[in-house]
């Protein structure tokens, strides 16, 4: 279905397992409590999305348009979401575990309650985003997150993005949002609140947590992820395996690969040929570094 135009289609409780969706139309559309684990989304258009209670395990999202998407309670262990535009989504309660954000922009996210153990967050824009509470994340790269308000640059580019689409409410919702992010009394008062001071706190905890070891540690973490016997349908496994083989991977792609491979591993007999060859080529150009 890669290109396919679903605009407020409802897909409620869809089966949608490792669908090929990628560069779709689909803001508006409803996917609350649909199955998408190893569903490639890429580059697509998903603004005010539906995705409660959806599981998403090791889903390919990267690039893709999420602005006010709804991810509450949602499970994207494994899942890429690099680049992706995530501009006042809510990813309240959802399981983050092992996913890739690098380079995402968060900004008006909600990620109160959000599990984020293990993942990548590095470049991430976040401003005027709700941390997640409690202490930092375990084995997660938060050294380089970006603290700084959106550039009007950056604030045109969304507004001509939103205004491209054809849901009238859709379109106000959004508007109004992009509205608050644009307000300088609301950007200046969040420069000083609790919740950027407890950003800076995170990213500070990360740059000495990412210097003690952690190649090991994020390894031993992500090969148990993906190997845990709950997801042995091989989607979480897929996912991290992709984020091993991409570029400024801080974990051991050799040693995950020999892990993934192993009788141990649950997921092991779900995983693609090709997707183990590509991994066993990258094991190889990591070794020889």
């Amino acid at each position: 279905m890669a290109g396919i135009d679903l605009r407020d289609a409802k897909l409620d409780d869809a089966q949608l397992e490792r669908a090929q969706l990628g560069n779709a139309l689909m803001s508006g559309a409803s996917f609350a409590g649909a199955r998408l684990d190893g569903a490639d989304l890429l580059a697509s258009w998903l603004q005010g999305s539906n995705f409660m209670l959806a599981s998403l395990q090791g889903a390919d999202l990267s690039g893709t348009k999420l602005q006010m998407a709804a991810f509450t309670s949602a499970g994207l262990q494994g899942a890429t979401l690099a680049f992706a535009n995530l501009e006042m989504a809510s990813l309240r309660d959802a399981d983050l575990d092992g996913a890739n954000l690098a380079m995402a922009r968060l900004t008006g996210a909600d990620l109160s309650g959000t599990r984020l153990q293990g993942s990548d967050m590095r470049g991430t824009v976040v401003w005027r985003t709700t941390p997640p509470a409690g202490e930092p994340p375990a084995a997660i790269d938060l050294a380089q997150v970006v603290l700084r308000a959106p550039a009007d640059e950056e604030l045109a580019a969304l507004g001509a993005a939103l205004a491209r689409l054809d849901n009238g409410g859709l379109k106000a919702r959004l508007a109004d949002g992009l509205a608050r992010l644009s307000d300088a009394s609301q950007n200046g008062a969040w420069a000083t609140s609790q919740d950027q001071q407890q950003w800076q706190s995170l990213a500070k905890a990360g740059e000495t947590a990412t210097a003690d070891d952690y190649k090991g540690r994020l390894t031993e973490y992500l090969t148990r992820l993906a190997c845990r016997p709950r997801f042995a349908s091989g989607a979480v496994a897929a996912g991290v395996a992709r984020r091993a083989m991409a570029p400024g991977f801080k974990g051991d792609t050799a040693a995950f690969y020999v892990r993934l491979k192993g009788t141990d591993c649950a997921a092991t007999q779900a995983l693609s040929p090709r997707l183990m060859r590509e991994l066993a080529t990258a094991a190889d150009a990591a070794r020889g570094q």
